[in-house]
Order: C-alpha cells, then sequence, then structure tokens
C-alpha cells in the first residue's frame, strides 16, 4: 500500500472462505456499475459457503475488484425465477470487465441445472457473450451472442440460442409467479417490450401446450410492442408450417403454409390428440392460412385453404358424421349386414380413397369437395361447418354398392340403371351432440355435388322423382 500523494497505490489480496450471507451486501458496495446492481437486487434469501481469492488495486482512486471463488455450495430465490435455486459445486470469477461460471452443479426447484461453462464480457459499450454450454431439463443449451443498452434503458439483443430440445411449459412455469393466482394488473394498449432486438432460435424439438414441434427453427425480431416472428422450418405432427406470426397488443397476424407428404394419418390425429376423428392411412396435405385481428376476433378474421388425400386408403374409426350416417343407412336397411357403428369403432370402416377440399372464412370451413371412396359405399359431400359452434350444414350423395329396391319407399332416389350407380340424396344438419341425417328431394342437389359423384364413378346420373323406382333394363 503507497502511502504518498492523492491517489495511492493500493494493493490487496487475500484468500477467503466466504458465509455467501454476506457476500451481496459487499458486493453491492464495491460494484458501481448500475446494472450489475440491479440483477444483484433480484437475488433474494442467499445462503451457503464458498472458498476464494478476493483482489482490489491498483490505486486508491480507482479500486477494481476481482473474485475467483470454488467449492461453492448456495441456495437462493431469484425475483425472475418462481422455484428455490440449489448450486452443490462450481467456480466463479469476476472482474471489472469480465463474469463468468464454470463446472456448476445444481437444480432449479426439483430440476437439474450443469453448466461447463458461461462468460460474458463488458466492454463498456455492450456486453458479449462469449461462451455459453449448459444442460437443464436433459436439454444441451448453447448461448451466444451481445446485448447492450437500448432506448429508455431496455436491453437490446442480437443472439443466437440452440438447444437439443425445450420443455417450454416447463420454463414458463419455472419462470410464472410460483403457482399464485394473483390477477395481473391490466395491461395499457402499448407498451413496448422489455427487451428488444434480434434473436435467432433453433431447436431439434419444442414442447409447448401439450403439442411438439420438431424441429423448429425461427427469427425473431422483438420492436417496440410487435414481436415479430419467422418460421424457417415448423413441423408439428408430421405437418410443416413455415410462415410468419406478429404478436403486438393490439393485434395478432398470421401467413402460414401447411405441408405434409406420405404421413401416417393416425400419428398425426394421435399428435393432436383427436376424438373428433381417429383414422389411419398415409395422407397428403397442402394449404395456406393467414389472417390478422384482435385476438378474440382471430377465428372470425382468417381466411384459407386446404386440401387433404389419403390416396391408397385406409379405414375411420370414429367420426360423427360418418357414424350418424350409417345409423341412418342401417335404419333404412340399405348396408343391412355390411356395415355399422360397432363394426366401425372395432374393425373401422374401410376405404380406397379420400379427399377433402375446404375453405376457411367468416369463422367456418366451407367444404368445396368431400369424396370418400369406401368399401361398402360412396358418398360425396358440400356444405360447410361453424368453427366456433361445430354445427354442420352438409350434403351429402351417398351410393351404397348394393341394390336398392327395398327402400324406395323410405327415401328419394338419386340414379340411373340399378346395375350401375343408386345415389341417395341426404342432409346432415347440426352440432356433434345433436346430429340429424333427413332424406332430401333430387332438386335439393346442387349442381356441383351432381358432378362430383358423375366423375367419381366416370359415368352419366339420372334425377328419379321421390318414390319411383328406376325403370328395369
Amino acid at each position: 500500500m503507497g502511502l504518498i500523494g492523492d491517489v495511492a497505490l493500493f494493493h490487496l489480496e487475500t484468500d477467503l472462505r466466504v458465509d455467501l450471507s454476506q457476500l451481496l451486501p459487499l458486493l453491492k458496495r464495491l460494484i458501481e456499475d448500475k446494472g450489475v446492481q440491479k440483477e444483484l437486487a433480484m437475488i433474494k434469501e442467499l445462503k451457503g459457503s464458498a472458498r476464494g481469492k478476493l483482489v482490489l488495486g491498483e490505486d486508491t482512486k480507482n479500486v477494481r475488484v476481482r473474485l475467483k471463488a470454488s467449492d461453492i455450495k448456495l441456495t437462493a430465490q431469484h425475483a425472475r425465477i418462481s422455484v428455490p435455486v440449489k448450486i452443490v459445486s462450481g467456480k466463479f470469477t469476476y472482474d471489472a470487465k469480465r463474469m463468468g461460471v464454470s463446472q456448476l452443479r445444481g437444480r432449479l426447484g426439483k430440476t437439474p441445472l450443469k453448466i461447463g461453462s458461461f462468460a460474458v464480457v463488458d466492454d463498456g459499450k455492450q456486453v458479449s457473450i462469449k461462451s455459453s454450454d449448459l444442460i437443464w431439463n436433459d436439454a444441451r443449451i448453447n448461448v451466444s451472442g451481445s446485448m447492450r443498452r437500448g432506448s429508455k434503458d431496455r436491453p437490446w439483443l442480437d443472439m443466437d440460442i440452440n438447444a437439443d430440445h425445450v420443455d417450454l411449459d416447463a420454463l414458463i412455469q419455472m419462470l410464472g409467479n410460483g403457482g399464485e393466482k394473483k390477477r395481473p394488473p391490466k395491461a395499457p394498449v402499448s407498451q413496448s417490450l422489455p427487451i428488444q432486438g434480434n434473436i435467432r432460435f433453433r431447436t431439434g424439438r419444442l414442447k409447448i401446450g401439450g403439442f411438439t414441434w420438431n424441429p423448429l427453427h425461427a427469427d425473431i425480431n422483438l420492436n417496440g410492442d410487435v414481436a415479430d416472428v419467422r418460421l424457417k422450418e415448423a413441423v408439428i405432427c408430421g405437418i410443416s408450417m413455415p410462415g410468419t406470426l406478429k404478436v403486438s397488443p393490439q393485434f395478432i397476424e398470421f401467413d402460414i403454409e401447411t405441408m405434409a407428404k406420405d404421413q401416417e394419418l393416425k400419428s398425426t390425429l394421435n399428435c393432436f390428440a383427436s376424438d373428433a376423428f381417429k383414422a389411419d392411412g398415409k395422407y397428403h396435405l397442402k394449404g395456406k392460412f393467414q389472417g390478422r385481428g384482435k385476438s378474440e376476433d382471430l377465428l372470425k378474421m382468417s381466411t384459407g385453404h386446404a386440401e387433404l388425400t389419403v390416396p391408397e386408403g385406409g379405414h375411420i374409426y370414429h367420426d360423427i358424421v360418418l357414424l350418424n350416417l350409417l345409423e341412418f343407412l342401417n335404419t333404412t336397411e340399405v348396408l343391412t349386414g355390411r356395415v355399422n357403428t360397432q363394426d366401425m369403432e372395432k374393425k373401422g370402416f374401410g376405404f380406397h380413397s379420400l379427399r377433402v377440399k375446404v375453405k376457411m372464412q367468416d369463422g367456418k370451413l366451407l367444404y368445396e369437395e368431400g369424396i370418400l371412396h369406401g368399401a361398402p359405399m360412396t358418398v360425396t359431400a358440400a356444405g360447410q361447418q361453424d368453427l366456433q359452434n361445430g354445427g354442420f350444414d352438409l350434403t351429402l350423395l351417398v351410393a351404397p354398392l348394393v341394390t336398392l329396391d327395398r327402400i324406395f319407399q323410405h327415401v328419394p332416389l338419386v340414379g340411373g340403371i340399378l346395375r350401375a350407380v343408386d345415389t341417395l340424396p341426404l342432409g346432415v344438419k347440426g352440432t356433434p351432440d345433436n346430429m340429424v341425417v333427413i332424406p332430401l328431394a333430387p332438386s335439393a342437389v346442387g349442381y356441383e355435388l351432381k358432378e362430383m359423384m358423375k366423375n367419381t364413378f366416370k359415368g352419366p346420373m339420372k334425377l328419379t322423382p321421390a318414390g319411383k323406382p328406376p325403370e328395369q333394363n
């Protein structure tokens, strides 16, 4: 220690065995950086011990703090994390421009945490993450990039995040309010995001809301109160969904494509936990959907189109429209001995091919073309479904592959020669809980639906008034 002059030489180096409960007050006195002080203020209930070395110097005007610690054992709470933090071993280094940890092991709540290395460097203009290698919840995560102060002291990021897999549900729970059911204050109409900048995120598997994206590659731009996400590669339940997504307090906007080829229908339906439709077979899917509006109005404001084909056939085990149709046909003895609802649920309704073309507008799915070429019958369909209440309003043409002599008095017929194709016009109306199948007059069948059936069988069709059997050959 120098004792002469206004700026005296000063150097202190000492070995420490630290009671970590006293560390935070010490660091707050020694560290002047407001950003670091703000982060230190987030740490509560710090307890534990560590061995290390403290170095102070090199003159009385500019006291530089350098700290090396090892054999760290601590518990603490952090304001941003709802679960306790526990460290059982690791190393820590700090000086005026660099802070890092290495060989750190512990837990966040009940979840294991390992940090091979993590270091940040502050050059006075920005903070750079020089290296990171951590494992949380059995997921290896690597982070690199930089951070600087943006407008209104909000952090501005330019960062790459790569992970082999991420459980976002667990992360949100960990960063939540610890299970408290306090009602958050109502957000203002426009409020800038707490961080700004660009994040490039890549993971082999992302779990959120019971669904798994496999993989997910996204570029995220945070600007003002808008999060602009570009989905470069996004696959969920076997369906590729590239596109863009914008989210702000005022609106949600999206433009998404849907693509799938030679995917297993059963696997996709199981992935989506679908109870309304259960089937198997390999399918192709191509579509595009877009929309912009408030979250509560987004369904009404969205538009799009899609086409689903199952060209090589399969089996349908559950479908509310088909179940009601089979019950009606068996009541009228059309398919007696051929297929019934019990057979469908156990063995499946076998079909040779399936094609469905839909449009989406005004909160409804408009079925432009539906063709089910089944083993016991062929069905063509057109109509609509209300996506808000699930209600159907469909017109069907059903061609059972059986002789229909015994049902002429039950339903009106649309038909040609008996040994060719006999076709029943039917209507399906109602919600899944209250659905009815009704016979229709031939005049109720639109031109497009009749052409659809004609093209399916590659032959002519003749409308026959209700109750009159076609002439015998």
